[in-house]
């Protein structure tokens, strides 16, 4: 059986932030901070792989040396001998 003052007005603390709230605030406010930090540092690591792969790639691209020049013209006139070849030496 609930007594009069348990229904009181006075006594509805809905909405009220106290001690017993500040806590349970506390927690969310800390897991979200650590959620955007964490989700910032993911970003900055795909960032950085990413960064690399290109270069690796730009790399691996650009890098024909003169002499595999040299060799890609010699099979392509062997290769093509009606094609007229510019000679690359």
């Amino acid at each position: 059986m609930k007594s009069h003052l348990e229904n009181h007005p006075e006594n509805d603390h809905s909405g009220v932030i106290n001690a017993s709230t500040l806590m349970p605030i506390g927690i969310i406010g800390t897991i979200i901070m650590s959620a955007v930090g964490f989700v910032w540092w993911l970003g900055d690591k795909f960032g950085n792989i990413d960064h690399r792969l290109e270069r690796i790639e730009s790399r691996m691209v650009d890098n024909m040396s003169r002499a595999e020049m040299e060799a890609w013209a010699l099979r392509l006139a062997r290769d093509n001998p009606t094609m007229k070849i510019p000679d690359i030496r």
